[in-house]
């Protein structure tokens, strides 16, 4: 497990990291940045340059905050280690898809071609992918996880929901890159992997609460 020296070390050098790219590339970008995209790619809002350039920064470093809140607000009993493999990994995944969208945004502005629909769809599916992998080392807590009231009061409901979840965001993560890969035809199948990914742990965790203790 990484140490939790280690992990604000590489979480601060991500933001540092960002606000660093943003601060050289500052003089070139213009006046105003793309900031939403159609589901065609096409530019739909914008934001002024100073904003534009360095929200994605801020937002890392206000995550950060939270992240490193997290362990000092969980009640007893629900606590979560700084140091958890889960947390930790959660945690980093995280800021680099923040980091990477901030290098994809700020690139685009300046006029490099990127299909920025795909782009999103796959950093989103790569995220999703990641957070899949580590969802099932997460402790019982109030803050992070498949968080229903069936898993927060049964730790073994919060272990079988999450292995299931597991499975079912790895599997949505690989249908957005798929389809990011394969352009906006296929939507319907992101759509589609976001909502089964959100919902059927929910489900299972309700209908393992039905099933009462030891008929599992």
């Amino acid at each position: 497990a990484m140490d939790t020296r280690r992990l604000n070390t590489v979480s601060l050098a991500l933001i540092a990291g960002s606000f660093a790219f943003s601060a050289v590339l500052f003089l070139w970008l213009p006046d105003q940045i793309p900031s939403h995209w159609t589901l065609a790619g096409e530019v739909d809002d914008t934001m002024s340059r100073a904003w534009g350039a360095f929200m994605m920064p801020l937002v890392m470093l206000g995550l950060y905050g939270v992240f490193r809140a997290i362990p000092a607000l969980s009640p007893k009993g629900y606590g979560i280690d700084a140091a958890n493999s889960g947390f930790v990994g959660i945690r980093i995944a995280a800021l680099a898809l923040f980091a990477l969208l901030n290098v994809l945004i700020l690139i685009s502005a300046l006029g490099v071609p990127i299909a920025m629909d795909s782009a999103i769809s796959i950093s989103v599916g790569g995220l999703l992918t990641v957070l899949g992998w580590f969802l099932d080392r997460l402790p019982r807590n109030f803050f992070v996880g498949i968080r229903t009231p069936w898993t927060i009061v049964d730790a073994d409901n919060w272990t079988r929901t999450h292995r299931l979840g597991k499975w079912l965001f790895i599997a949505a993560g690989l249908a957005m890159i798929v389809g990011g890969i394969m352009g906006t035809k296929a939507y319907a199948v992101i759509a589609v992997a976001a909502l089964v990914a959100g919902l059927v742990p929910m489900i299972y965790s309700y209908l393992i609460y039905r099933q009462g203790p030891g008929k599992a």
